[in-house]
């Protein structure tokens, strides 16, 4: 247990004074990341840093949602241009957009998201110039 800093003693000094001995007894000896340049500022980024580190070290990944839901609007998309029919792509559609409309009213934590919904009419228009590629 740390003893109590002395009245007549300042803060800084008592301190210093802890420092060093703590040095001199070799408790800083062989500490972790000890001669290594610190981490690039990418990996201390955002508030919850911290986590993404111990996840890191844990083998975890973090999620990130923000990419997540931009991976999912392009599937979205994409399935909607090979559905079977205008009314399969309809619903797949109708159901992203309604997936973005939920995260423009309560979006998940991190930067906002700017997420523009999917036009149906211009993947309705892709999926008839799909189709009639394959049907040429």
């Amino acid at each position: 247990m740390t003893e109590r800093k002395p009245a007549s003693v300042s803060f800084e000094s008592w301190v210093e004074s802890q420092i060093q001995a703590a040095q001199d007894r070799g408790e800083f000896d062989n500490l972790t990341g000890a001669g290594k340049p610190i981490p690039p500022d990418s990996v201390l980024d955002g508030e919850n840093w911290w986590v993404r580190k111990k996840m890191e070290r844990e083998g975890l990944r973090y999620p990130n949602l923000a990419d997540d839901i931009r991976r999912r609007i392009i599937e979205a998309r994409s399935e909607a241009i090979a559905a079977p029919s205008a009314a399969a792509a309809r619903a797949i559609v109708k159901r992203m957009n309604s997936e973005i409309h939920t995260h423009r009213i309560s979006p998940p934590p991190g930067q906002p998201l700017i997420l523009p919904l999917i036009d149906i009419d211009e993947v309705l228009g892709e999926r008839a110039r799909r189709n009639a590629r394959t049907t040429d």
